[in-house]
């Protein structure tokens, strides 16, 4: 069991950051997570929390597409890439400022298409 300080946001959410983790205890995930806001009196049950490492991208293809248009598909090729990132929201690309999400073909490969940009 570790003990880490939460930082509370509001009713509703508070914030903390897990400590660094031994790269083999990444199997052993997901992690239970308890929260006390009283210093370990009353805890509620706060579910789980998956840990994973992180992807790399070593390559995209194409590199280059119309300008202004979008919805070129880009294909994002590296390790790592999670299934279930697809069905949590949470894979996606970002270009420059603007995400689009991602589309998972296996752990080393991922989908996006461009955004629309904005002529200046």
């Amino acid at each position: 069991s570790v003990r880490i300080e939460g930082t509370w946001l509001n009713d509703t959410a508070m914030t903390c950051e897990l400590p660094r983790l031994v790269q083999a205890s990444l199997t052993s995930s997901p992690y239970n997570l308890s929260v006390s806001n009283d210093g370990g009196l009353t805890r509620t049950e706060g579910g789980s929390v998956d840990v994973v490492s992180w992807c790399e991208v070593t390559s995209l293809s194409p590199c280059r597409g119309p300008a202004l248009q979008g919805g070129t598909p880009v294909t994002v090729h590296g390790s790592g890439f999670l299934s279930r990132s697809a069905s949590l929201s949470t894979l996606f690309c970002r270009f420059d400022v603007t995400t689009t999400p991602g589309v998972y073909v296996d752990e080393s490969t991922v989908v996006c298409s461009t955004p629309v940009k904005q002529s200046s």
